[in-house]
């Protein structure tokens, strides 16, 4: 819902620098692609309340801290905000998908899968609508402070609330088989 609202927002404070919003979309991707890299040295994912939750904190870090840029900024500063939100990204990529997974029984991973891409390309195509909106209604700047406020809340209950929201299974114990002799 923000991504897409960079050149509003660089219109109003870096009107002379119009690249810079294909910078920050590249350090975006760039966080993303390393938080990708790093998730895949893990054989298994843990304490997924975290893992979301972190990916939240750090988006709404990242875009939350572009809200309080003012006139006059450094250009690493944004760049490297992005980067930290693109971290985000990746965990938000990464981890429902194994969730999906590893929780879904294994005739039911097609349904899931199908239901969480329609919610997620849904979420695609109206989040710029009501962010455009939301920019009209309220200003940019608002816009960004906001939503980095609600996704470090959201972040730090799942964070907080980890083992209540997502509890750990414990194995199955194994009944030995009786020999039928």
């Amino acid at each position: 819902m923000v991504d897409i609202q960079f050149p509003v927002l660089f219109r109003e404070l870096a009107p002379h620098f119009p690249e810079l919003t294909g910078w920050l979309m590249g350090g975006s991707g760039l966080g993303a692609v390393v938080m990708i890299i790093f998730l895949n040295r893990f054989e298994t994912l843990k304490h997924y309340g975290w893992l979301i939750g972190a990916g939240m904190l750090l988006v709404g870090g990242g875009f939350g801290g572009v809200g309080f840029l003012k006139e006059g900024f450094n250009v690493l500063y944004p760049v490297f905000l992005c980067f930290i939100g693109g971290l985000g990204v990746g965990l938000l990529t990464i981890t429902p998908q194994y969730i999906i997974q590893k929780e879904t029984k294994e005739h039911e991973i097609g349904r899931v899968s199908g239901i969480f891409s329609s919610i997620i390309s849904f979420t695609v195509l109206a989040s710029p609508l009501m962010g455009g909106f939301l920019v009209q209604l309220f200003g940019v700047i608002l816009l960004y402070l906001s939503s980095g406020a609600v996704l470090l809340l959201i972040g730090t209950v799942l964070v907080t609330f980890n083992t209540f929201l997502f509890p750990e299974q414990k194995a199955e114990k194994e009944i030995p088989a009786v020999d039928a002799k």
